[in-house]
Parts: C-alpha cells; structure tokens; sequence
C-alpha cells in the first residue's frame, strides 16, 4: 500500500464516522471519497458520483466553469477562493433542487499531486431564519426565542438591543444584564471592539453584505460559527446587525484533529524517527486538548512493554511502576479508558494504581489498534486539573488511534537509512519526470526541450569540474525549469507570431509561478533557485528579479546558457532553428555581459572541441 492508498484509506475511515458530508477530490477533480453525509445532502449513492468530475454532480450548470476555472488554479497552486477557510455556495441535489452549502475546502499534497476534501454542511434552516428575521421584524422577540442558538441583535454603536434566552444562559447572567450592554464588552470583555469586529467592518467597508465568520470567544472557552446579517434603513446606511452563534467547539476540534493527522500521516516515509513522529502527534493533539503528560507504550513479544515517546512531569519509569497493572489492563480489554479523580481512588485500593503522594487527577488510556490486533496504548492524563479533559476528547482520540498505531508500524518497518534514501531519489525523479512531461503535453512546439536542456547543463558542469550530486541537482531543475508555463494561456505558448508586448509580459511570469509551485518541497538541491533565476542576467537586465553576476546562483547560470543554446537550435512556432552555430556566436558575443564566462567557454569547448550534439 503506498502513501496515497494509505491516507486515503484514513480518509475513507475518519469521514465514515461524521455527521457532515465530506467529499474528497483527486488531481483531475474526480470523486474519491462520499461519505453518508454527503448521500443525505445530495441523494446520491457513493457508486453513482464515484469517479465522476466533482462539478458535474453538485454544482449548478451556471457555475461549473467557474468551478473547472478554479480547479486548474487549485491544481498548480493548492489555493483556491475557497481553500483553508469557511465560505457559502449553492449546490444542487440529484433531483435538480438546489441546496445552500456551508463548505470549508482543505488541500492535501501527497506525492507532489494536489488532491482536496470538502466538508460541506446544509445551512438551509439558516438561511430560512435570516429570511423570518428579514419578513418579520415586527415580531423579533418571538423569532428570537424560537431560534435554538444563542441570538442577538445591536444597533450601528455596537449595543444590543434584543437577545433571546439561549445567548443569556450562555452568559450565565440576567436579560436585563446583557440589553444594552456593549457586544464587545459581553462576549469579547474587551474596552473597544476589536480589529475583526463584523459590525466594525460593516461600518468601514460600506459593503453590507451577508456575512459569516468563525470566532474563539476566550471567556467562554467555545469556538462559535457566527453569522451576522445586516440591516439597512431605508436610505441603505447600516442600522442594525442581527448574531446568530452556533456552538461548533467540538466540531472544531475534530476538524482540527483531521488536518494535524493528514499531516502526520504524509510525513510518514520522511527521514524522522519514531520518537520524532510521535512528538508531532503531541504537539498537534496539543492544539485541540491538554498534552502536558502524554505517552505512548507498545506491546512488544511476549507481552514486553516499551516506552518509545514520554513526555511528561514524571520519570517514565515511575510512571510505569505506578500505573503497570492499569496499562497493562487497559491494553487486554482492547476499550479505551477514561478515569476521573474518584475512579482513580478506586483503582489505587484495588491495588491497579500503587498509592503515591500525587496521583493522576484524570487518566485517559486509548488502546493503538490495527483492525484486531492492539499494539500498545496512547495515555494522556493530568496531575493539575480534572477538566484537563473531557469524555469527548476520548472519542477523537479513539478516531485517529488506529490511524496513528499505522504510522507507529511503518516508521518501526523503516529500519533501513539506505533503503529510504533509495526511495526518496526514485519518487524524486518520477516527480520530476512528471513535472517536465505535464508541461510539455501542454506545449507540443516544445517538447523535449526541458530534456534537451538538462542534457546540456549536465555536459557544462561536467566540463567544469562540479560534484556528481551537485550534477544531478542541475539536471533535475534543468528538467522542469519552465514548470510554471503551465499558468501561461496554451494561445500564448504557441503563437505562431510574434509576441506583443502584453503577451511577453505574461510569458515572463513563468519563472516566479514555477517557484510557487516548487518552492514547498524539500529537495536537496536548489532547484528553486534554477527555476526562479534561470532568465537573469549578469548586468542585472534579465527577469524577474534583475539579479546581478553573484547574486544568481551558479546553477541558474548554467542552465540559462543551456536554454538559450537549446532555444535558438531548435524550431519554433514563431520562427525557424537559426542552429548550433548562431546560438554559440550568441552567447560568445553576449559573454561577462549576460551570460557567466566560465559557463560559455565550457558550453563551446563540448560543441567545438568535444563534439556535443543533442541526442533525438
């Protein structure tokens, strides 16, 4: 099972589990993944939509180019207008009716391919509301308090003029306590409302527009949705702005657990250790519970037990001489165990935790399985606090524990330093390799260029002397130099004609948009560098940057002297092969002024002297 099948089979088990519809998309914008969620929305069977281009089945007719528009973009960046943050649409069911969607889209790069999942929920009873609360001001109050969610309506000065009984019990003060306080003061406990404050915004943008947005309120310990819809009097200036907050705290946090765990999981075949990999599951656990006492003990033959990861206030090993039976109960009953300060009591005069001056005051143990079979045990626990945790807290970790058990066993089966690096070297190259045929099957005038460029910059730095590892670096960036014309229109790409000036300018930003789509991955090698630098000059008048002679790298040189001896030999749409001849008198000509000296007398001692000729 290789690293796709591997977090896509997560996928598949997380999205199992939730009440919301959670599609996943791969490269092309296919379906992979349609939980129940989604039939309930869209009443489609997962067999019916699989495969299928996502925009065929859920977006309405008027919006799918906009949607496939977007879909290249997302390709080749992993950004979108909808990516990493919550947003509204409008979607459409199997029988034609048209549904509005709350969706919050988030990439996932796995083997340098872009593939996304959205978890999109059916705001229609909300929606439904705004529109009474927009029919029937006259009755406010009582469309107030029919509105399960807490609910309250201020004027342009921020003061609350109405709330219903929910936003009162969740203050835990009186009605008259929270009319005519200031909404910032209540909720925020701030003296002036802050930067992000929708009404504020409202006010400066002068755009009053329906609105929604995601807040931590830190007095309340909540993450709240909270959307806010304007009210306009009747020369169109803002007079009221009506809240509603729906509670999304535990739904947060298993979205928050689905992205630290997607993560984990697409570093797995990295060169990190099993204590490395571990101590990132800490740190992004940490984000959504308290982790000040985390570990992880396996299950070794003959029932051996072993501490890969510990961290915590204790020595491990008096952790464990206390809590040995309680572990090694824990990890036989196969269920995950959630302990408060009374329970704990229990246990110490049953003789399954030893009796010590400070015990646990909760102690949450979740068993690492894989399908039947457990491997160890994940056990949080606190010596502060008994509202460290929450039983919910349980079932999210009850959700990734197989999930990170799998991770544990591979990094366990990576024993071998050599046969990782041999992987790496083979997944770089089919990258690469993909990388420089994607944008050759674009440009048909140009095929085989990129190749032909990176057989030239190897020959120049042979005959320069330069180390085989830094050789194979030049050929790799050679290969997809120009990766980011993949953003530049095909019309352009293959005009026939001359370029105009316009149409130049936009062929000149390939080099910047290749960065962006590279510049994430680990390569050893500055191939960034080649990609983003290789149209400078030595006298500052190339592109993008204007560099200057030491500012560009030397690789970069290299294969800017390659392109253009390439360039001027081959045919192109727009003119004829000048040949081999004409593009070394171009370069001799232009030498210390655009182009390294020691690369040009290298580039025309291979051809001149060496006999270097382009293979077909």
């Amino acid at each position: 099972m290789d690293e796709r099948e591997l977090i896509f089979l997560i996928a598949r088990h997380l999205a199992s589990r939730a009440r919301e519809a959670i599609v996943g998309i791969d490269g092309r914008g296919r379906i992979i993944l349609w939980n129940k969620g989604a039939e309930t929305i869209f009443a489609y069977k997962e067999e019916e939509v699989k495969g299928k281009p996502f925009f065929e089945v859920i977006v309405p007719e008027e919006f799918r180019k906009r949607a496939k528009d977007s879909l290249v973009n997302f390709l080749t960046t992993g950004r979108g207008k909808r990516t990493n943050r919550i947003t509204e649409c409008v979607g459409i069911k199997k029988n034609g009716e048209r549904v509005p969607l709350e969706v919050s889209v988030y990439p996932l790069k796995i083997n340098n391919q872009w593939y996304a999942y959205g978890i999109l929920r059916d705001i229609s009873k909300r929606k439904e509301i705004e529109e009474s609360l927009f029919k029937s001001l006259k009755e406010t109050k009582k469309i107030l308090e029919s509105i399960g969610s807490p609910t309250f309506i201020t004027d342009r000065d921020f003061e609350i003029l109405e709330a219903n009984r929910a936003l009162v019990k969740l203050i835990g003060a009186k009605r008259d306590d929270v009319i005519g306080r200031k909404c910032y003061s209540l909720l925020c406990e701030k003296g002036k409302p802050p930067e992000d404050c929708p009404v504020l915004r409202l006010l400066n943008s002068g755009r009053h527009i329906r609105r929604e947005r995601v807040v931590d309120i830190e007095r309340l310990n909540k993450t709240f949705r909270i959307s806010f819809t304007p009210l306009l009097d009747k020369d169109g200036a803002l007079e009221k702005v009506i809240f509603i907050m729906v509670d999304i705290t535990e739904t947060r946090k298993v979205e928050i657990a689905l992205r630290s765990l997607y993560k984990i999981m697409a570093e797995i075949h990295n060169e990190r250790g099993l204590p490395e990999l571990l101590d990132r599951v800490r740190v992004a656990l940490g984000k959504i519970m308290n982790t000040e006492n985390f570990f992880v003990i396996l299950s070794e033959k003959e029932e051996r037990l072993s501490f890969p990861y510990f961290f915590g206030e204790k020595q491990r090993q008096e952790v464990f001489n206390e809590e040995e039976e309680l572990i090694k109960n824990t990890i036989k009953s196969r269920v995950p165990v959630f302990l408060t300060l009374e329970d704990i009591k229990k246990k110490i005069r049953g003789g399954f935790i030893k009796k010590t001056k400070l015990p646990p005051k909760v102690w949450i143990g979740v068993p690492l399985k894989i399908r039947d079979r457990v491997i160890g045990l994940m056990v949080l626990q606190s010596y502060k606090t008994e509202e460290a945790f929450t039983r919910s807290d349980v079932c999210i970790l009850e959700l990734i524990s197989e999930e990170i058990a799998l991770a544990i066993e591979i990094k366990k089966a990576q024993d071998e330093r050599q046969k990782a690096e041999r992987r790496l070297r083979e997944s770089l190259n089919r990258t690469i390799e993909a990388m420089a045929i994607a944008i050759e099957k674009r440009d048909p005038y140009t095929a085989g260029h990129q190749r032909r460029v990176a057989e030239l910059s190897v020959a120049i730095a042979r005959e320069m002397g330069l180390s085989g590892d830094r050789i194979e670096g030049i050929r790799f960036g050679a290969m997809i130099h120009d990766i980011g014309k993949i953003q530049v229109p095909l019309e352009i790409l293959s005009k026939p004609g001359r370029l105009t000036e316009a149409e130049y300018e936009i062929i000149k930003t390939h080099p910047e948009a290749g960065y962006e789509i590279i510049k994430e991955i680990e390569f050893p090698w500055p191939i960034d560098k080649i990609v983003l630098q290789h149209h400078e000059r030595l006298d500052g008048s190339g592109y993008p940057a204007g560099l200057k002679d030491g500012e560009i790298s030397l690789e970069a040189r290299i294969v800017a002297v390659a392109d253009v001896v390439e360039a001027m030999s081959s045919h192109r749409p727009y003119r004829p092969a000048v040949g081999v001849e004409e593009a070394l008198k171009e370069i001799e000509k232009f030498k210390g002024k655009y182009y390294d000296p020691d690369v040009v007398d290298a580039c025309i001692r291979i051809f001149r002297e060496k006999g270097f000729r382009f293979s077909e």
